[in-house]
């Protein structure tokens, strides 16, 4: 039996376009807000414990990594890991961040940005 050449090309166009076409879709459990948006640089298990432009804390009840995230530039500026009971504190218009008081090193802020803080359990060993 002969196989013709276009018959090949016609049914490898036919598949690669559709999977063109069909795309990429998020599980819908990205951010733990149920949106299905995947932002740059955060796990999808994720979730949001604090948002706003002013003043954010937060402390967590387990051992785990809290995420800064700039809204308006779509990216992760800090990422700490934390202790179950330790206070993360952000000021956003100093730009500037504290664990237990102590001054920790984030990326560039924008004076009243928007900010999200993120947090994800340590896995249980």
């Amino acid at each position: 039996m002969r196989v013709d050449g276009r018959w090949i090309g016609t049914t490898l166009a036919c598949v690669l376009g559709g999977a063109v076409l069909v795309g990429c879709q998020s599980s819908g459990q990205s951010n733990g807000e149920g949106t299905g948006i995947l932002r740059a640089g955060l796990p999808p298990a994720a979730t949001v414990v604090a948002e706003g432009s002013t003043q954010l804390t937060y402390t967590p009840e387990e051992p785990g990594s809290v995420m800064l995230y700039d809204v308006g530039q779509d990216r992760v500026i800090g990422r700490f890991h934390m202790r179950r009971g330790q206070r993360f504190a952000m000021d956003g218009v100093s730009g500037r961040a504290t664990i237990d008081g102590n001054e920790v090193r984030i990326g560039e802020t924008k004076k009243n940005g928007n900010y999200q803080v993120y947090f994800l359990p340590s896995p249980v060993e």
